[in-house]
């Protein structure tokens, strides 16, 4: 005997839509959850990303441009003197612009080991980011300022001829001299001074040669007394 056929009442009906609606709300709710999962994901690597560049960049401690940036930063520059761009660069120079050559003074804190000794490493790192504000206050946005290593600061003035390199460096060492003794008064008898060494790039040179002239004179102004200015001479 057949059995009749089955006939869907209206209940039934509603049902099974309400079912089919709800595995789909979960679906597009599932779909919901990993997309804002991955969208975290995204932005805390950004986040990491950031940091990282920023670590590459920025010195944490004084705020400075780290040494990797600043080699990356003035070979490039030097990349572009040295290029086709370069004539160029020798037509605006007899204009005056004078963006094919560049200063460089390497700056060592006075006695920071005994800095270091005598008041602790704190004292120490304030000497350190207190002359760096100062270094930075004094040039310009377009001027590269970078912690070398250690207490040792190098700054690379683009365009700067040498006497104009020399004159900002003794407004440095001047400064550096007047301000640490306003701002170190809670430290007694601590004296904060500059040995600075200057040298200038012209077309030919590399960035090593230049920073190797800067250092040399910097070692000199040290052996002659310190807190002075010295500038590379060829012999």
């Amino acid at each position: 005997m057949e059995r009749p056929p089955f006939h869907e009442t209206g209940d039934n009906k509603l049902e099974k839509i309400n079912q089919e609606l709800r595995l789909r709300i979960n679906q597009l709710e599932e779909s919901v959850r990993l997309k804002d999962s991955r969208i975290k994901g995204l932005e805390l690597r950004i986040q990491e990303l950031e940091k990282e560049v920023k670590e590459a960049i920025i010195d944490h401690l004084t705020g400075l441009k780290t040494r990797r940036y600043f080699e990356a930063e003035l070979n490039r520059y030097i990349e572009a003197i040295n290029s086709e761009q370069s004539r160029e660069i020798k037509e605006r120079r007899k204009e005056g612009v004078g963006f094919d050559i560049f200063g460089l003074l390497f700056c060592d804190i006075d006695d920071f080991k005994k800095i270091n000794d005598t008041y602790g490493h704190k004292a120490g790192d304030e000497v350190l980011k207190v002359v760096s504000q100062i270094i930075q206050s004094q040039i310009r946005d377009l001027d590269v300022a970078s912690r070398w290593g250690g207490e040792e600061i190098v700054v690379a003035l683009l365009g700067a001829e040498e006497e104009a390199t020399i004159k900002k460096a003794e407004e440095i060492r001047h400064l550096v001299e007047e301000e640490g003794a306003r701002c170190f008064t809670h430290y007694p008898d601590l004296k904060i001074s500059l040995s600075i060494g200057t040298a200038s790039f012209y077309y030919g040179l590399t960035l090593e040669e230049v920073i190797r002239r800067a250092d040399r004179a910097m070692y000199k102004a040290k052996k002659d007394g310190k807190n002075r200015v010295d500038s590379y001479q060829e012999k």
